[in-house]
């Protein structure tokens, strides 16, 4: 089996474009809040070895600044910079002409060390957490289990116990074995659907309605004999249409 390098990942990933970030302090104080203390520590850092820190210990970044280096917009950083001045981590002050946002960072071992131990704590309940409610799943399943193994052996012991051939009991509703309730020829509900009758009736009357309709087509031309002039009629008297010998008769 070939062995997995991921050499080319961690070239592409150096350290130098990399955000660092304590995971114990996360748990603590917030993620956010963990990049940018971090964020402030390496700028502090990097002004210290070059010599650039105003009295004090002081340094300034602005708000593009900060956000170049930890992604974080404007608002994000106003609430992480809050909660890290709460925390006693950094304490930040605006300074020159014109005005800059300087920060430094509180040399207090102390505090960082109880946030640090707060947030093992934190993540120490949030495994024992996980933990019990996968027990109580599989509690839960099992005991499901159970109850319908229960069930099924109560069910296989009732029916090989009593059985209807040899059961005595004449006001028991079930069937006895080897006995049919139903029809034999009857179908089921679904496909048990009601049959169409023949009606005699129907077609009689459809007949005679038929029959009636060709013996008043006649009657229909003595109407009309009445009104029309002769000239009309001599032409349909002339007329290459079809037409009875009965009714030509008329005419």
């Amino acid at each position: 089996m070939a062995a997995y390098s991921l050499s080319a990942i961690i070239q592409l990933l150096n350290p130098d474009n990399t955000i660092s970030a304590h995971r114990m302090l996360a748990h603590a104080i917030g993620m956010t809040e963990t990049i940018i203390y971090s964020a402030l520590i390496s700028k502090q850092t990097y002004y210290s070895q070059n010599g650039m820190l105003l009295e004090g210990g002081w340094f300034f970044s602005t708000v593009y600044d900060l956000q170049e280096s930890t992604t974080f917009g404007t608002k994000a950083q106003k609430t992480a910079i809050k909660h890290l001045i709460e925390y006693g981590l950094i304490e930040c002050e605006n300074k020159g002409l014109p005005a800059k946002r300087h920060f430094r960072v509180v040399d207090d071992t102390e505090i960082l060390t109880q946030l640090i131990e707060k947030g093992v704590q934190i993540s120490k309940d949030i495994v024992s957490t996980s933990r019990e409610r996968i027990s109580e799943k599989s509690h839960t399943r099992s005991g499901r289990r159970n109850k319908r193994k229960e069930m099924l052996e109560q069910m296989n012991r009732e029916q090989s116990s009593v059985s209807c051939s040899d059961c005595k009991d004449t006001s028991c509703s079930r069937p006895s074995a080897g006995t049919r309730t139903y029809p034999a020829n009857n179908k089921t509900k679904d496909n048990n659907k009601p049959k169409k009758k023949y009606n005699p009736k129907f077609k009689s009357i459809n007949q005679s309605n038929k029959s009636e309709n060709q013996r008043n087509v006649a009657p229909i031309f003595l109407l009309l004999n009445e009104k029309i002039s002769s000239s009309i009629l001599n032409k349909i008297q002339n007329a290459d249409i079809f037409m009875p010998d009965c009714q030509k008769s008329i005419y």
